[in-house]
C-alpha cells in the first residue's frame, strides 16, 4: 500500500512537469509567430537624419562682464538656426583709446557683422577701459587679453569653437587686434586663475585704418616725414600713458596668423602738405598699413592689403572665411 501511494505521487509529479513544459513551448512559439508583425526597417527607404541636439536657436547676449572693471563688457551675436559650436570673430572698437563703444559693430560695421552671421560666424564686440582710466599697456595686456581668454574659457557655454577665433578692429581696435594676434601667447598654465590658463592665439587678424606699431619713435620713419616739430608735438601727446615696449613689428613671427590690412584714406605726402599733419591723419595714415604689409610680406606671413588703389577688393569677411573653418 505504501509503495502504491508513492508510485501515484511520482506519476502526478511527472504529469505536472509535462504540462509545464507544454505551456512554455506554446508561449515561445506564439512569440515566434508574432515576430512578423513587428515593423522592420526598410533598407530601400531613405530615412531623415536624426536632429542634432546642437542645432538650436541661440539668443543674442549683451553686456556680459569679462573682467572686474565697469567697461569690461562684451556682446555676442548669433547666426540663426545654426549647428554649434561655431567659429567666432571678436571686434575691438576704435576711438583712439579715448572714446568709442562696442556698438560700432551695429553702426559703422553693421554690414560686416551681418555678412559674418550669414556665414555662420558668431560675432562678438567688446568694450575696454580708455586712457582716462588705464595706461595703454593695461588696456592691451589686461582688457584685450582678458576678453579673449574669458571668451575661450566660456566657449562651450557660448557655443564657440575656441580653436577658430579671429580678431579685428578699426583704428585703436585694429592696433589692439594686431598686438594680441602677433604677441607671444599670454597663456599661463601655472596660474591659479583658470581663465588665464587659456591660450590667446587666434586664427586670423583684421587691421583697419590702424597703426603699424605703438612704438612712437618709429612713426617718423613709417610716415616718411622729415623733421617736423608739428609731428613731434603730436607724438608727445600720444606718448602719454604709453609706458612703452609695445611694438607689434618686433613681435611679428613667421608663424603668426594671416593679416587683413585695410586703409582707404588718401595717401597724403606729409612733407608736401605739412598742414595735413593732424592727430587724426597721423593716427590713420595709410602708410601705417603699407609699412605693415611690406613688413609681414617680407617675413612670409599671409596677408592682404587694401588701399584706395584697389578699393574694390575690400572684403574682410571673405578673407576671414578662408581661415575660420
Amino acid at each position: 500500500m505504501k509503495h502504491e501511494k508513492k508510485l501515484v505521487f511520482i506519476v502526478i509529479i511527472l504529469i505536472l512537469l509535462v504540462l509545464i513544459i507544454q505551456s512554455i513551448n506554446f508561449k515561445v512559439n506564439k512569440i515566434k509567430d508574432n515576430s512578423d508583425d513587428i515593423p522592420q526597417k526598410n533598407e530601400s527607404v531613405v530615412y531623415p537624419p536624426a536632429i542634432s541636439n546642437n542645432t538650436i536657436e541661440k539668443t543674442d547676449m549683451e553686456d556680459i562682464s569679462y573682467g572686474s572693471f565697469e567697461e569690461n563688457k562684451l556682446d555676442i551675436y548669433y547666426p540663426k538656426n545654426a549647428n554649434f559650436p561655431l567659429p567666432a570673430t571678436i571686434y575691438v572698437h576704435g576711438g583712439g583709446f579715448t572714446t568709442g563703444d562696442k556698438d560700432q559693430i551695429n553702426t559703422i560695421y553693421n554690414k560686416q557683422k551681418n555678412e559674418f552671421l550669414d556665414s555662420n560666424i558668431i560675432v562678438i564686440s567688446i568694450n575696454y577701459r580708455l586712457l582716462n582710466e588705464a595706461t595703454l599697456n593695461e588696456i592691451l595686456d589686461e582688457d584685450i587679453v582678458g576678453a579673449v581668454q574669458f571668451i575661450k574659457y566660456n566657449s562651450e557655454e557660448y557655443g564657440i569653437d575656441k580653436e577658430n577665433i579671429g580678431i579685428w578692429g578699426s583704428s585703436a581696435g585694429g592696433g589692439s587686434a594686431l598686438y594680441l594676434g602677433v604677441h607671444e601667447d599670454f597663456q599661463n598654465l601655472n596660474s591659479a586663475n583658470e581663465i588665464k590658463r587659456e591660450s590667446t592665439k587666434v586664427k586670423v587678424i583684421g587691421h583697419i585704418n590702424s597703426q603699424a606699431t605703438y612704438d612712437l619713435s618709429q612713426w617718423e620713419s613709417i610716415l616718411d616725414v622729415n623733421d617736423s616739430p608739428k609731428l613731434n608735438g603730436i607724438l608727445e601727446i600720444l606718448s602719454q600713458k604709453n609706458e612703452g615696449g609695445i611694438d607689434m613689428l618686433t613681435d611679428l613671427d613667421v608663424n603668426d596668423p594671416p593679416i587683413y590690412i585695410e586703409n582707404l584714406r588718401a595717401n597724403i605726402d606729409l612733407n608736401e602738405h605739412p598742414e595735413a599733419i593732424t592727430k587724426n591723419i597721423v593716427n590713420h595714415h595709410p602708410k601705417h598699413g603699407i609699412y605693415l604689409y611690406e613688413h609681414v610680406s617680407n617675413m612670409g606671413i599671409k596677408s592682404k592689403l587694401v588701399t584706395q588703389s584697389n578699393e574694390g577688393d575690400a572684403d574682410i569677411v571673405e578673407f576671414f572665411l578662408k581661415y575660420l573653418k
